[in-house]
């Protein structure tokens, strides 16, 4: 207590980081029946909200949230609803936060405590605004941070704290006022008592509230003088004392100030410091939200960085800045740690353990006290961190420089290099699509197989559009909240991009592709996009335009279109060839028993064109095995089958979760095959042929969190070692899905198509039975019958390109004809994780009368997933 009091009078970060270790092993070392105990967990609750409010690690907030889950408090309940959201997205989550936020403020007497609450619930209103953007939440988290200083003791740390949330909110909220945030930010760093992380993020404040400012007839006068000395001498004690990466944040304001002072070799120069400071950022982070939080920033930064460079004429150094940073969120999405990687292969075995556990060890002081006294391994904070990051970064270097070892971390190229593995593909181009913000326009960094890059200004191409906007919305809540208004609202946001995406991006895109003169002789064009953040969800290939007549002409007749997470990933997909179809096959259809239509998909498609191999799919199914985890494990790894099929097509429900990690197929008897099982069991082994993975559940492209691509269900199969993926970005029904997957094998295995035009021409005829089913009737009828909704959901990823052009002839069947089936929906759904699963849980025998019982996590049994004395029963959750 008398820690957590020195800390609020003086702000020191010590005594806050001890003050909340020494209730860690309070915490530890009482049992449950202890009189103390709620005391204590409490108060180390706060401890870790008062570190969080200061330094924003998810961890510290995910923690006090298990503490403090007791529905019977509302403070307790509105912290744990607020991790929850923030840690699957939930907007529901949001909600009951900001409801229990309410009745907390209004139970609530002491006017500390009173204060505290309300700065909670400005909080929780605050992230509602910037989710929902309505007004009343903004204004409403400005009225309650007012409310807030008013019971706070001026001079004070917690003051201080809520006066910068105040100024946040102020500038964040739906009427900026940018004097007063100013104001109150400048007051902040008069505070003496301020702490290191809060002045910091004052400082970052005052600076964008600067760049705002620029090109006004003049400062206000709030500015603090020589604010670039402050930023730079704040930055050295920061890192001196933390090694924290809101050091780097400073450096980025530094780099930004001097682009607006017109030292635009100055600013380039810091620019590409705070990129290689922010991998080491990252990589630091033990805990993998944390690391992801970093990485994003770091793509926000590189965004800005590219515009910089291309306005310079440096268009390849502004596609290898965005390209590092791209590749920076895929290692944080799969939690990999090159650095370890890196130093085992170097030989600098101590320095390897040294560096594990740092990571380690760092990430038990919040949550498991009994394993740091285990591991006897001290956390490594503070200038010992620094130091060992500088000797981790000597160790790396090759060139005397930090930015090569972070190249060689990455396992960067240039993008000359890069060019070869985009000519490996056969595609055309790769293209970096960065969104823009502010009065900064968007941009399409693209990276020609000749080798040269070439940036194109994309003013249209922003996050503030008011489509863009709708649609994400939109889509949050149709995928969170499934219902026939949902689903409504989605849809008409969809078609409201259709013609948008061909404005903004994909229209001055192919006009600029025509213009190589090495594409002449190409029937199309042959594009991989590697969208970012909300970019990632938008059908790219579906854009239209009008042309002459009633209908339209989409993209995907004048282009050939393939997605990638970053460019990089490239490697894998060229490294790897697609195995030769031969009959042999993997394919797992309806093992939810619930999707007719795909079981009629599934026993099809093996029957025409991989009876060969395996088919696996529900409980007690006579003709197939079930399709558990290790059942497709086993058929797909090449390490445990000789003879690894060409071809693994998935015909089932998917569902996508926060973390991503968690994302899944639902296999019999309601087993998981997540994202993480996949990234562990299922690595390159160094073959040089990869399967074809067709996903044909729903929403397989995307993640469960972060709207971002970098990992997902279809982009972990492809981190697995398949060759190419094909995945979807929406909800596709039963019946429809049967029909364009039935045409996709027809081109793949009869017309020898490669993966990426077998999908364009599937797509092609889609559209050209769409129109020939209403040729001559009204326009209107055209463009709902050849809607986009109906065909455009599935993507591809990797090689597979072709020369071809023209659309092949349709077959003389159609699959489905005259079944009389119900059809279903492989449904998407997002995994709403409030709090942890249960570490081991019951899985049972369906067959009737059968006892048999064994033990496993919520995703499958441990040792065995179908029942010994029923093999064709797949074990299910008691």
């Amino acid at each position: 207590m008398a820690l957590l009091a020195r800390h609020e009078l003086a702000g020191g970060r010590e005594d806050l980081d001890n003050a909340v270790a020494a209730l860690e092993r309070a915490a530890a070392g009482i049992g449950d029946d202890h009189p103390d105990r709620d005391t204590v967990l409490s108060t180390l609750a706060d401890a870790l909200l008062c570190r969080h409010a200061q330094r924003e690690d998810s961890a510290d907030l995910l923690r006090a949230g298990e503490l403090r889950y007791d529905v019977e408090q509302p403070p307790s309940f509105a912290t744990a609803r607020f991790a929850a959201y923030l840690s699957s997205g939930d907007p529901d989550a949001l909600d009951e936060a900001v409801t229990m936020g309410v009745v907390a403020v209004e139970q609530t007497r002491d006017p500390a405590q009173r204060a505290w609450s309300l700065n909670n619930l400005a909080g929780y209103l605050l992230a509602r605004y910037q989710a929902r953007r309505h007004p009343d939440d903004g204004a409403g988290a400005v009225d309650r941070l007012d409310s807030a200083r008013e019971l706070l003791r001026r001079g004070t740390t917690p003051y201080a704290v809520v006066s910068l949330n105040l100024a946040h909110a102020l500038v964040t909220g739906p009427a900026p006022r940018h004097r007063r945030a100013l104001r109150l930010a400048s007051e902040v760093l008069k505070t003496p008592q301020s702490p290191l992380t809060i002045q910091a993020q004052a400082l970052e404040l005052i600076c964008s509230i600067a760049e705002f400012r620029v090109g006004r007839p003049s400062l206000p006068e709030e500015f603090p003088e020589d604010l670039e000395m402050r930023l730079g001498a704040l930055e050295e004690r920061l890192y001196a004392e933390s090694a924290d990466a809101r050091a780097t944040s400073l450096r980025w304001a530094r780099a930004r100030l001097r682009r607006e002072a017109g030292q635009r070799e100055e600013s380039r120069e810091l620019a590409q410091d705070v990129l290689a400071n922010r991998v080491w950022d990252v990589l630091v982070q033990p805990d993998p939200a944390e690391a992801y939080r970093w990485a994003h920033r770091a793509l926000d930064e590189a965004a800005e960085m590219a515009t910089w460079l291309s306005a310079d004429e440096l268009s390849e150094e502004a596609f290898a800045s965005v390209e590092c940073a791209r590749g920076l969120a895929v290692h944080a999405a799969a939690g990999t740690d090159p650095v370890a990687a890196r130093l085992d292969a170097l030989g600098s075995d101590d320095l390897r353990r040294r560096w594990l556990l740092a990571r380690e060890s760092t990430a038990l002081p919040s949550s498991r006290p009994e394993l740091r006294r285990e591991l006897d391994a001290p956390a490594v904070t503070g200038q010992d961190l620094r130091r060992l990051r500088a000797e981790v970064q000597q160790a790396l270097t090759t060139q005397g420089r930090a930015g090569s070892a972070v190249a060689g971390l990455l396992g960067q190229a240039s993008p000359r290099e890069l060019a070869e593995k985009v000519r490996a593909v056969g595609a055309d181009a790769v293209v970096h699509l960065v969104s823009g913000r502010g009065s900064r326009p968007g941009l399409a960094l693209i990276l020609h197989a000749a080798g040269d890059v070439r940036a194109l200004a994309l003013p249209d191409l922003c996050e503030t559009s008011e489509k863009l906007r709708r649609f994400a919305l939109a889509h949050d809540l149709s995928l969170r909240s499934p219902g026939d208004r949902a689903d409504s609202e989605w849809a008409k946001a969809l078609r409201g991009l259709y013609g948008w995406t061909w404005q903004a991006v994909v229209g001055p895109l192919l006009e600029q592709l025509s213009s190589r003169p090495e594409l002449t002789d190409r029937a199309v064009p042959q594009v991989v996009l590697v969208p970012t953040g909300i970019l990632g969800l938008i059908p790219w290939h579906t854009a239209r335009r009008k042309v002459g007549g009633p209908g339209w002409r989409y993209a995907i007749e004048d282009a050939s279109f393939s997605y990638a997470p970053s460019v990089g990933s490239l490697k894998g997909f060229a490294d790897r060839a697609p195995a030769l179809l031969d009959g042999g096959g993997l394919v797992v259809a309806d093992p939810s028993d619930d999707l007719p239509h795909a079981r009629q998909e599934g026993g099809d498609l093996h029957r025409w064109y991989y009876a060969k191999g395996p088919r696996l799919g529900r409980s007690a199914d006579p003709s197939t095995l079930p399709a558990t985890p290790r059942a497709v494990l086993g058929a797909l790894l090449p390490d445990t089958t000789p003879d690894a099929p060409a071809v693994a097509h998935f015909a089932c429900h998917a569902r996508s979760c926060a973390p991503a990690a968690e994302s899944h197929l639902v296999l019999a008897g309601g087993q998981r095959l997540t994202v993480d099982a996949l990234l562990r069991s299922a690595r390159p082994t160094g073959s040089r042929e990869g399967p074809l993975v067709v996903l044909s559940g729903c929403a397989t492209a995307v993640p469960g969190d972060r709207y971002d691509e970098s990992l997902s269900l279809a982009t972990a199969f492809a981190s697995a070692g398949a060759a190419s993926v094909v995945g979807t970005l929406w909800t596709v029904r039963d019946e429809v899905a049967a029909q364009l997957m039935t045409d996709f094998h027809h081109f793949l295995n009869l017309d020898g198509l490669p993966a990426a035009e077998a999908l364009r021409q599937t797509q092609l005829r889609a559209l050209a039975r769409a129109r020939r089913r209403t040729k001559g009737g009204s326009a209107g009828a055209r463009t709902k019958a050849e809607d986009p909704l109906h065909w455009g959901a599935f993507l591809h990823y990797g090689g597979g390109f072709s020369a071809s052009s023209q659309p092949h002839p349709d077959p003389d069947t159609e699959a489905g004809e005259g079944s009389g089936q119900t059809a279903g929906t492989r449904s998407p759904i997002f995994g709403r994780m409030p709090g942890r699963e249960r570490s081991e849980v019951v899985w049972l025998c369906p067959e009737p009368g059968c006892a048999h019982r064994t033990s496993g996590d919520a995703k499958a049994p441990f040792d065995e997933d179908t029942c010994p004395w029923h093999p064709r029963q797949a074990l299910t959750r008691e």
